[in-house]
This record gives C-alpha cells, sequence and structure tokens, in this order.
C-alpha cells in the first residue's frame, strides 16, 4: 500500500511541476508525458498482479466456506455411529473457521488496496489527458503568438510611414540621377549653341563692319 501511494504521489507531483512550468520548458513537457505514462503503465501491471491475487484469495474463501459445510455435514452423519469421529469433525470445522476468518480479512485489505489503486491510477491518467490538452493548447497558442510577432514585423516593414520614407528615397535618388544627367546634357547643348551664336554674331558684325566702312568712304568722296 505504501508503495502505490509513493507511486501515486511521484507522478502527481511531477505533472504538477510540469503543469505549472510548461510555458517556459516544452523539452520538460514532453519528458514529463513520457514519465508519467511509464508509471502509469506500471501501476496497470502492478494492478493486474492484485487483482489476480484477489481472485486466488476469493477462491480459497470459497473453498473455506465448502470445506466448513463439508465437515459440518460429516460431524451430522458420523455423531450417532462415531460420536469421537463427529467431535473431530467439528474441530477441523474450526479450524477452518478460523483460517476463513483471516482470509476473509487479507480479502478485506486486498480489495481496499485494489480499489485505492484503480482510483490513483484513472487519476494519474486524467492528469495525463489534462497535461497533453494543456501542452497543445499552449503549443497552438505559442504558434499563433510566433505568427502574429512575424505579422507585425512585415506590417512594420510595410507600414505607410516606412514604405513612404523607402519611396521618398528612391525619388531623391531619382531625382539626383536625372539632375546629374541633365547638367551633362544641358552642357551639350550649351557648348552647341555657343558655336552657333558666335558664327551668327561674327556674320552680323562683318555686315555692320562692311556698311560702317561703306558709309564713311562715301562721306570722303
Amino acid at each position: 500500500m505504501k508503495v502505490i501511494k509513493r507511486l501515486f504521489i511521484a507522478v502527481s507531483h511531477r505533472l504538477d511541476s510540469a503543469l505549472s512550468s510548461f510555458e517556459n520548458h516544452e523539452a520538460l513537457s514532453i519528458v514529463a508525458i513520457k514519465e508519467a505514462k511509464e508509471s502509469l503503465a506500471k501501476g496497470k501491471v502492478h494492478l493486474n498482479r492484485i487483482t489476480r491475487d484477489g481472485e486466488a484469495l476469493l477462491s480459497r474463501v470459497n473453498q473455506f466456506k465448502e470445506e466448513i459445510i463439508l465437515w459440518e455435514n460429516r460431524a451430522k452423519e458420523s455423531v450417532q455411529t462415531n460420536h469421537a469421529n463427529a467431535l473431530e469433525c467439528m474441530k477441523r470445522r474450526k479450524q477452518s473457521v478460523d483460517l476463513l476468518r483471516q482470509l476473509e480479512t487479507e480479502l478485506t485489505t486486498h480489495i481496499k488496496v485494489e480499489t485505492q489503486l484503480k482510483s490513483n491510477l484513472n487519476v494519474i491518467e486524467e492528469k495525463i489527458g489534462e497535461y497533453e490538452r494543456k501542452r497543445n493548447i499552449l503549443k497552438t497558442r505559442a504558434s499563433r503568438a510566433s505568427s502574429a510577432a512575424e505579422l507585425q514585423s512585415l506590417e512594420n516593414e510595410c507600414s505607410p510611414g516606412s514604405l513612404s520614407d523607402t519611396l521618398s528615397r528612391w525619388e531623391d535618388q531619382i531625382s539626383e540621377q536625372e539632375f546629374l544627367g541633365g547638367s551633362s546634357m544641358d552642357s551639350s547643348i550649351d557648348t552647341f549653341e555657343s558655336t552657333y551664336s558666335e558664327k551668327e554674331e561674327t556674320s552680323i558684325l562683318e555686315v555692320e563692319l562692311a556698311r560702317l566702312l561703306e558709309t564713311s568712304t562715301l562721306q570722303e568722296a
């Protein structure tokens, strides 16, 4: 009985401790479930052995009950013909009665032990089921929390402010490239136009110079 009680207390303590610390120790949950199931399996083996012993004890009780009736009948049959035999039969009957009382006491204790063990194993099995359900719930919660964190991170990266900053930087880069490219083009255009402008200006000046000389010649004449 003490062994069964220690087994029950030990397994229950391991399960309760694991349940309270599961959030930080998922690996511990796997070990705790395994140990609890192993203890449960050992307990069931022990229960089967106790059940068989109880069945054997009950069989002996019934056997002694039959022997008591047998010695009673023999005593009744012998009392008229052989009084000494009748007394011996009653003596054997009394021995059977004494043994029967001992066996019945043992059987009563045995039944209590078996009942208690069944109850303890049922509690352990329920705790294992509760533990597995909580473990699955926490795994689901952890998965959701992880997904939510990843989604939040993605949302932060793609938030309007962040996206606006990215687009602004891109626009600035393009504008800078356009400006640099435009300046180079403008420089080449100015040089090309300048060449024509100089030629045109020279032609105009030539014409004006010719007119001036012509006017001077006419005045001298």
